[in-house]
C-alpha cells in the first residue's frame, strides 16, 4: 500500500504543468543534438544549463512542499539526467541501463532498489507526459536505504504475513 501511495504521489507530481514547461522537451532534444555535433558551442551549453536550472528550481519546490525524498531527479527519454533537486551531482549521468527507468520511459510506474553514486536507494519512477500524452522523460524519487528503512520494510512484511489468515498465508522475501 505504501508503494502504491508513493507511486500515485509521484505520478501526480510528474504531471505538474510547471515541471513539464520547465523541461521544454523539444528544445532540450534539439540542444542535445546540437551539442553532439559541436561540443564546444558555449551558446548551446548555456541554453542547456538554463533548462537544467529551471527544472532544478521546480524540483526544489516539489522537494520542499510535496515530495520529501532524499533525491528527486528527472531523466529525459534517452535516460540522461536533466536535473536533480538541490545540486547538479547527477549531471552527465545516464540511467537507461536500469530496468525501472526503461519501464517508466515505456509508460509503466514502478519501484526498485539500485545504487546511485555508491549508495543504495529505493527509487520510484513514473513517466512524464506532455500535453499530447507523449512520454518525454521520467520523474524519479529516491530514498537512501539505511538500516532504519530496512527494519521498517522488514517489519511491514512481517505484519502482512502475520495478518494473513491461516488458510491463505502470503510470504514475502527480498
Amino acid at each position: 500500500a505504501e508503494t502504491l501511495s508513493k507511486i500515485n504521489e509521484a505520478s501526480e507530481l510528474a504531471s505538474r504543468q510547471t515541471l513539464i514547461d520547465a523541461i521544454d522537451f523539444n528544445n532540450w532534444k534539439k540542444l542535445k543534438e546540437e551539442l553532439k555535433s559541436n561540443s564546444e558551442d558555449t551558446t548551446v551549453k548555456t541554453s542547456i544549463k538554463k533548462i537544467q536550472d529551471s527544472v532544478q528550481i521546480e524540483l526544489d519546490i516539489i522537494n520542499k512542499l510535496y515530495d520529501k525524498s532524499d533525491m528527486i531527479f528527472i531523466v529525459d527519454s534517452d535516460g540522461d539526467v536533466i536535473s536533480k533537486n538541490l545540486d547538479g551531482i547527477l549531471d552527465g549521468k545516464n540511467f537507461l541501463n536500469k530496468i525501472l527507468i526503461q519501464s517508466a520511459l515505456k509508460g509503466r510506474n514502478g519501484e526498485d532498489v539500485f545504487k546511485i553514486l555508491g549508495k543504495v536507494y529505493k527509487v520510484v519512477a513514473v513517466p512524464i507526459r506532455n500535453d499530447q500524452n507523449f512520454i518525454i522523460g521520467a520523474y524519479c524519487s529516491a530514498n537512501i536505504v539505511d538500516s532504519e528503512m530496512a527494519k521498517d520494510d522488514a517489519g511491514k512484511l512481517y505484519e502482512e504475513t502475520v495478518d494473513a489468515s491461516s488458510t491463505n498465508r502470503f510470504y514475502f522475501a527480498f
